[in-house]
């Protein structure tokens, strides 16, 4: 008796993981989604980050050709679309190369690190509403920054080394 129940048991239960697989593999498939109209055919995207379904960043270049260098590259996902974002000030050319959240739940803790045409350094974050352009350390060249344990984390070189 105790045989019989659990043969029927395990046969219900491999009979419903197919179906559950199934569904689980159409909610999470990957799908194609437009770039906003102001992104280049030529853009490229280093690297995004998401802290939830409707809070992601990419980074990259915004290129005008395949030889002269693009300008920095900021979208912001809303759960719907994505948004190019503004960099006011921002008036160099280059690219950014990787983007961290320091926070799941705020828009306000966001970094990026990139790079200009001449190789040098350069820091952005977001309040939230803009973004800013913020010096990094003295001889540091950022190429990642990383978040965790609500604080952020440069990673590159220092005076070349």
């Amino acid at each position: 008796m105790t045989r019989r129940l659990l043969v029927t048991a395990l046969a219900a239960a491999l009979t419903a993981m197919p179906l559950m697989t199934s569904a689980a593999a159409r909610t999470t498939s990957w799908q194609r989604l437009p770039l906003p109209a102001q992104v280049r055919p030529q853009a490229a995207l280093n690297e995004a980050v998401a802290t939830g379904p409707d809070r992601a960043w990419a980074v990259g270049t915004d290129a005008v050709g395949r030889e002269a260098p693009g300008f920095p590259l900021v979208l912001r996902w809303d759960g719907t679309a994505w948004q190019r974002q503004s960099l006011p000030g921002t008036d160099w050319q280059g690219e950014l190369l990787s983007v961290a959240a320091t926070s799941a739940t705020s828009a306000t803790a966001v970094w990026a690190v990139g790079r200009d045409a001449a190789g040098g350094a350069r820091l952005l974050r977001s309040d939230g509403v803009t973004w800013t352009e913020t010096r990094p350390p003295r001889g540091v060249l950022p190429t990642e920054v990383v978040a965790g344990g609500g604080e952020t984390w440069l990673i590159g070189s220092r005076d070349g080394a």
